[in-house]
This record gives structure tokens, C-alpha cells and sequence, in this order.
């Protein structure tokens, strides 16, 4: 669950989003699974002369559990 927000500026074109993790309490953690906790996500789109840019910024903890398949 993330609770998000977003907001546009119109004068530089710059559409900036903000989200953080948050529990749900239908889901909640369990022991047979690891969820990661994201602490932080930021993005930053803007917009000129037919071109987009993308900038996003995220801070999470895997909890040292991570996949055979992406270390191989």
C-alpha cells in the first residue's frame, strides 16, 4: 500500500509525485514472505518541445533477501 501525492506546475511544466509505503490492515506481513520497505520514492517528470524527462529517486530496505537469480 503507498500512500501518494502529486502536483503539477504549470509555469516550468514539471509534474513532481511523492509516495511512501504504508501497512494495510487485510494485508498484513507474514513469515513466509519478505516485503520490502520503501521509505522513500520521488519523481520528477517535466516536459519541452516534444521531450519528456525522468528523474526518480527511491530508498528501500530488501532486508538482505535477494533473489538467486538477480546475484547470478
Amino acid at each position: 500500500v503507498y500512500l501518494s501525492q502529486g502536483k503539477y506546475f504549470e509555469e516550468d511544466k514539471i509534474y513532481v509525485y511523492q509516495s511512501k509505503a504504508g501497512k494495510h490492515p487485510k494485508k498484513p506481513e507474514t513469515t513466509s514472505q519478505v516485503r520490502v520497505d520503501v521509505s522513500d520514492f520521488s519523481m520528477a517528470l517535466k516536459t519541452a518541445e516534444g521531450k519528456a524527462e525522468l528523474r526518480m529517486l527511491l530508498f528501500e530496505d530488501i532486508k538482505g533477501s535477494i533473489p538467486k537469480t538477480l546475484l547470478n
